[in-house]
């Protein structure tokens, strides 16, 4: 048996020849090894589900004529040491930063430092070696009422 994986069309200066790429093989029976399952045309998962960081198998379909075509429905995640965060869990963690930082501004300011503009570089100068102490923690409201 001749199992033909691929037919190309070769254009030459007066006809038109095709081209059959065979792999002889012995038995009749359907060659798993040079037809695999392939994408089945069918979305692995919904928009809303990749922009959050999913990575799910696609569904493949059986090239085999007695399958009939039928799909594998791959509906599990593909297993990885480390999961992407979701679109949800970074702007959580955006905005504590975003929070964290304009604490740290507040402290600083209070201390009687300014802060220099949005974009400025520092460069600290070889004479300044003073190091800061940090600053207090935040008082917290049960502080305030005691």
């Amino acid at each position: 048996m001749k199992c033909e994986t691929m037919r190309i069309l070769k254009l030459t200066s007066n006809a038109i020849e095709p081209l059959s790429f065979t792999v002889p093989r012995k038995s009749e029976a359907f060659q798993e090894d040079l037809f695999p399952p392939t994408f089945a045309g069918l979305p692995a998962m919904s928009s809303a589900e990749w922009l959050d960081g999913l990575d799910k198998e696609c569904p493949k379909m059986s090239l085999n004529p007695a399958d009939n075509g039928s799909i594998a429905v791959a509906s599990e995640e593909i297993q990885s040491d480390v999961k992407p965060k979701t679109r949800s869990q970074l702007q959580k963690e955006l905005n504590e930063m975003i929070e964290y930082n304009e604490l740290l501004i507040k402290v600083i300011t209070d201390a009687g430092i300014t802060v220099p503009e949005k974009g400025t570089t520092i460069i600290p100068s070889e004479e300044s070696t003073e190091v800061l102490p940090p600053p207090p923690p935040p008082k917290s409201d049960e502080q305030d009422e005691a």
